[in-house]
């Protein structure tokens, strides 16, 4: 079966979730023709749907253009019209389906499941008793109700008369309806088999998910568009493309009168036809490598908002692509000159981009921008570490190692020494961290060092000198404390805060993903803490901080203005914040100041005191935890051979000056 699409139509690699905007066009100027809409597809818009907290979604249908969804509470569930209550059932509500004026529903009840049509208003206009069946799915047919017993197929008229049974013959994934046809679908990555249960001739489709419609079968692709199927190909219904709309995945979709359409992933999306709404606005592109979370949410937010530009997602891990063959495809368009405006950093390290060339150090931009400064921004050091600001995010996370304020006094680092001092001093029943390891311990304080070692701009890099050969010898001779292979069973919980004040234990990791967590875990301790990160050379700042939705210019592109439109949203896009801290700095502020007005008995209480110290560890951090894989790798490898005695600190850090060299002339020379 072809699809049939023009060769010059943009192919979404990836879409993130998102909306169109839905202004009315522009009237044309006077004596000058009205915009004609040219689409391979019709003219759409979006709207997205917001439930209430208690709705649910499973539920959620479109009826003759209306949106029909159950609630649950503890005492009630209720079907709602769009905003209106219109049913409350005497037991629960587990299907809906399409019906003429209305709405089947399909509820359990204490003496087995009922089905009900229901008028737009809830009137019950028929209902059947069904007894103890158990249905799978419910779906709709030339007024027919037909539940999906797994196998078999229970009808029930549009009057409430059970029909016999009907049980199928054939495997199938799901049922869908056309008219008054049923039809089976066997779904597979590369597309579907799609056989009627009557009469009608089977066909194959394209890849997506087929769905019921009035008067033809539809299939939906989340990185294409609609399609109707009709005499065997798949004809256009709405492109995504054209008409700006983004979807990152859709798992149910409906069709209903008007042209209108319901599709259910993430999130939910209304589609209505928009009466040749032209769109007009300028794509940009990010790519990513992997894993991007939360930059859909964050493409969608800037797609709703700005009058200009859309953003589409580039996957260049699409079609099963493992971690390096991304980054060879994202590699080879950037050097070709065809690689996207903008990069998202969620699952790459951007210090090689950063130093090959390929980021805009935005600070003019920033410096240019009138709705946005230097002081609007959280860790504004850190974003600088690679020797400009390169990146920009929605949120952050902060690591860092605390001790007691008593034991460290304040600073923001300690020396390899200091760790290896206050190490030996520990009784055996005492340890330094929870869960290290030699290897562990050179990772962290390794990595850190290794940005300062290699020099991007000259291809070179120094580890065979007595810093570095000062750290082997530190990852050496540390106290080893892993954590136990099955440690729910071989080990006994004391909470950290107690080791801590004990001295049991001298540090404590902690991740402060919200604005309180510093202060909650003094507030345990009893006592002020100190941040002290991992231990260095040279006392410098041992903590880091994790971006959420990092992301970075392209030097390649040519609509910058554009781009850091995006980059401006990004870091403005409210969000709820609930695992992370924002980046924005008026947003963290109003955090700050929630907590200091919560109760003194509350966990997220914080004092003046609380937030002064907070500010100032946040702006310490001087690294974030992006750092060479590669680089890394060898440094662990080599040192396998020193730590089991076979080589000497300087022999190690030799090798690893050989083969740091080689990797770094290969990827900056």
């Amino acid at each position: 079966m072809k699809r049939i699409i023009s060769c010059a139509m943009l192919i979404l690699l990836l879409a993130g979730c998102g909306a169109a905007a839905t202004d009315a066009a522009p009237s044309p100027a006077p004596g000058t023709a009205a915009p004609v809409w040219e689409g391979e597809g019709g003219s759409f818009v979006a709207e997205d749907i917001v439930l209430p907290e208690d709705a649910y979604f499973n539920t959620l249908t479109l009826s003759a253009g209306e949106l029909y969804y159950a609630s649950y509470s503890e005492t009630a569930s209720e079907l709602y019209r769009g905003s209106v209550r219109i049913y409350t059932s005497a037991g629960m509500i587990e299907y809906l389906a399409p019906a003429e004026d209305g709405v089947w529903v399909v509820e359990r009840l204490p003496d087995g499941f009922a089905a009900k049509r229901l008028s737009s208003g809830g009137a019950v206009q028929a209902s059947a008793e069904l007894g103890n069946i158990s249905p799978a799915d419910a779906l709709s047919a030339g007024g027919t109700l037909y539940l999906d017993c797994s196998g078999e197929l229970q009808p029930v008229t549009a009057g409430g008369k059970v029909l016999p049974p009907q049980r199928l013959s054939q495997s199938y994934d799901f049922l869908v309806a056309c008219g008054n046809e049923l039809y089976a679908v066997n779904r597979s990555a590369e597309g579907s088999v799609v056989n009627s249960l009557g009469d009608g001739e089977g066909f194959e489709t394209g890849e997506g998910l087929v769905f019921s419609g009035e008067d033809c079968l539809y299939l939906v692709s989340a990185e294409t568009g609609i399609y109707s199927l009709t005499d065997g190909e798949e004809q256009p219904v709405m492109l995504w493309s054209e008409c700006g709309i983004y979807m990152e995945t859709v798992l149910d979709a409906v069709a209903s009168d008007g042209g209108t359409f319901l599709c259910k992933g993430s999130g939910a999306k209304l589609l209505r036809p928009s009466e040749g709404k032209l769109w007009n606005k300028t794509e940009l592109t990010i790519g990513v490598t992997g894993d991007a979370p939360g930059l859909s949410s964050a493409v969608n937010y800037f797609n709703d908002n700005s009058e200009d530009y859309y953003v589409t997602i580039v996957n260049y891990a699409e079609g099963g692509a493992g971690g390096s063959q991304a980054v060879t495809r994202l590699n080879t368009a950037l050097g070709s000159g065809d690689g996207p405006d903008m990069l998202c950093f969620s699952s790459l390290s951007p210090q090689v981009y950063a130093r090959r060339g390929y980021l805009v150090d935005m600070t003019e931009l920033l410096e240019a921008d009138p709705g946005l400064s230097e002081d609007d921004l959280m860790l504004w050091k850190a974003m600088n570490s690679y020797g400009g600001f390169y990146l920009a995010a929605n949120g952050f996370i902060a690591e860092t190692w605390v001790g007691l304020q008593s034991r460290f006094g304040e600073r923001s680092g300690w020396t390899l020494d200091e760790y290896l001092q206050m190490e030996a001093e520990l009784d055996e029943d005492s340890n330094m961290f929870y869960n290290v390891t030699k290897e562990r311990f050179l990772a962290q304080v390794g990595e850190r060092y290794a940005r300062s070692a290699i020099d991007m701009e000259t291809a070179t890099c120094d580890f065979d000198n007595e810093d570095f050969i000062e750290i082997l010898d530190a990852s050496a001779r540390v106290r080893e404390n892993p954590e136990p292979e099955n440690p729910t069973h071989d080990m006994v919980f004391v909470p950290s805060a107690l080791l801590l004040a004990s001295g049991r234990q001298i540090g404590v990791f902690i991740m402060t993903d919200s604005v309180y967590k510093l202060a909650a875990k003094e507030h345990d301790v009893g006592q002020p803490l100190t941040c002290m990160g991992w231990p260095t050379p040279d006392a410098s700042n041992g903590s880091d901080a994790t971006l959420y939705i990092p992301v970075g210019i392209c030097t390649g592109t040519d609509r910058l203005e554009g781009c850091w439109e995006f980059i401006s949203s990004l870091i403005k896009m409210p969000n709820s914040y609930d695992f992370y801290q924002p980046i924005y700095k008026p947003y963290f502020e109003r955090l700050v100041r929630a907590s200091m007005s919560q109760p003194e008995d509350s966990e997220k209480y914080m004092t003046q005191s609380d937030a002064d110290k907070l500010y100032a560890f946040l702006d310490s951090i001087e690294t974030l935890t992006y750092f060479d894989q590669a680089v890394n790798e060898i440094i662990l490898d080599e040192a396998s051979a020193f730590f089991a005695g076979r080589r000497s600190a300087a022999e190690c850090a030799a090798l690893i000056q050989d083969r740091v060299s080689t990797c770094v002339a290969e990827q900056y020379g």
